[in-house]
């Protein structure tokens, strides 16, 4: 084996994963957490144990090729570690994870030289499964699943009729809820899609239809199994496929249809090229002391980058506990008063709720530099999906500002109009990229990184009078200790 020559190589390999494991500590203890409280993530605790056994698996194959560092990660690498830095002031969860991975690879890619990472190339890749991704899609899937389950409704004899993604029928109501999205089924069964079609084909593109295959198959059977609870539900007067019994059924569909991809992907399997014959590399000699120095030098010092500006810029303000977020609201509305909205969602953070402005507002207020949240966030939800469905959402633009316009019906029928923004000292915007770049600016310009999210219901409202409102709440900002802008 390469290791067995090179032990100062060797050396290099675990002190390059050792300061990407302290560099990254923060980011790696958040991945985990995500994996630990989510029911969609919970695989990614197999993910690198199954890596790691690709690897052990091709021990043969990697007894036959010789390790020689590569310099040419080493520009990658640095920006990687640039966009690690930038996607931390900016709070950036999902980049954060992403840029640790990479780092992860192109460290493995350095210090071991391409011929290696060519025969772990899947296992590389493969661990790109434990990024935390893929809830983002949930609303869409909702939109999917609602559609899907209407179409075979309506092939049925049984009346259907849509209302957002309340589904009603003669004798009942279904809703599509988050979790009936499937993107638990989806991402996890894509993932074991992925590596049935690595350990059975070697054609690249009978691996990739049978990856396609994978992406498309839990998608319409996630609306089938929709479909076949309402079905059940109408059939049995509503006494079956609610409560425990729908979560019975979709087990018991996932566990089919993860059957069925086993049992797909036999069809046309390959097997895997016999390694050939065991030989002498004819390069077996350590790495010259010269170029271990400068790989030492141009990977690690790269790694330890975001590790040194993570501990002296971005450490959290001393004085944010002091800050006064709703202060200024009776200032700007005099005529402003508290009072609980019928849509908003329960929210652990600081909020304001109140009629202000001829409108009935939730003000969540976050301050990036307690280092516990972020303010461009899935938590910060527009509406109480237990409570109200989405009938129609769209990005309008007013007075120059973009804005999130969502329609809503609840069960009885009743109608609703939000409109939704992101708003840092006087800048508001909906778009989390001009958000986060306006974060951005706050925080190179020495100001406490915070700012809030605002939901409006605007039923009876001119496009005239929500400009005015807008304008009206860019003048709202936190009030903080004296002496700190």
């Amino acid at each position: 084996m390469w290791f067995t020559n090179n032990r100062p190589l060797l050396a290099l390999l675990t002190t390059s994963i050792l300061v990407w494991v302290v560099t990254y500590y923060a980011t790696l203890s958040h991945m985990v957490s995500v994996w630990s409280n989510s029911e969609t993530y919970k695989h990614c605790f197999f993910i690198p144990v199954i890596c790691a056994y690709l690897v052990y698996e091709k021990r043969r194959a990697l007894s036959q090729v010789t390790a020689k560092p590569t310099l040419w990660v080493v520009p990658p690498l640095l920006l990687i570690q640039l966009f690690f830095i930038a996607s931390s002031i900016l709070d950036i969860n999902v980049f954060m994870h992403v840029s640790a991975y990479a780092s992860f690879v192109l460290l493995v890619v350095g210090v071991l030289g391409f011929k290696i990472s060519r025969v772990i190339l899947f296992p590389l890749l493969y661990l790109a499964f434990t990024v935390p991704i893929g809830e983002e899609l949930v609303p869409i899937l909702q939109e999917v699943t609602a559609d899907l389950s209407v179409g075979m409704l309506k092939l049925t004899p049984i009346p259907v009729f849509r209302e957002g993604l309340y589904i009603h029928v003669p004798n009942g109501t279904f809703l599509v809820a988050e979790a009936c999205a499937g993107i638990r089924f989806l991402i996890g069964t894509f993932s074991i899609g992925v590596l049935l079609a690595y350990l059975n084909y070697q054609t690249a593109w009978k691996r990739g239809v049978f990856i396609l295959v994978c992406l498309v198959v839990p998608i319409l059977a996630n609306g089938m199994r929709a479909f076949g609870i309402m079905l059940i539900g109408y059939y049995s007067d509503m006494e079956h496929a609610t409560g425990a019994d729908h979560l019975v059924y979709g087990w018991f569909f996932f566990a089919f249809v993860t059957l069925l991809i086993f049992w797909l992907s036999s069809f046309g399997a390959e097997k895997e090229p016999a390694t050939p014959k065991l030989q002498e590399p004819d390069s077996l000699a350590p790495v010259s002391p010269g170029r271990l120095s400068l790989v030492w030098l141009l990977i690690l010092v790269p790694l330890m980058a975001p590790f040194v500006v993570t501990q002296t810029l971005l450490k959290p303000q001393s004085f944010t506990a002091d800050i006064k977020p709703f202060e200024s609201i009776p200032h700007v509305f005099p005529d402003a008063d508290k009072a609980v909205t019928t849509w908003a969602p329960p929210s652990d953070d600081a909020r304001w709720e109140g009629n202000a402005g001829g409108a009935m507002v939730n003000v969540i207020f976050v301050n990036e530099d307690s280092g516990t949240r972020e303010l461009v966030s899935s938590r910060h939800k527009v509406f109480d999906a237990q409570k109200w469905s989405q009938k129609k959402l769209q990005k309008v633009t007013i007075n120059g500002t973009e804005l999130l316009k969502v329609e809503l019906v609840n069960i009885a029928g009743a109608q609703q109009e939000l409109i939704a923004w992101y708003q840092s000292y006087g800048f508001q915007s909906y778009s989390g990229l001009e958000m986060k770049l306006r974060q951005l600016m706050v925080t190179l310009s020495g100001r406490v990184n915070a700012g809030y999210f605002i939901t409006a219901a605007v039923n009876d409202m001119s496009e005239e009078e929500i400009a005015r409102l807008l304008n009206k709440f860019s003048e709202v900002e936190p009030t903080l200790p004296d002496g700190k802008d």
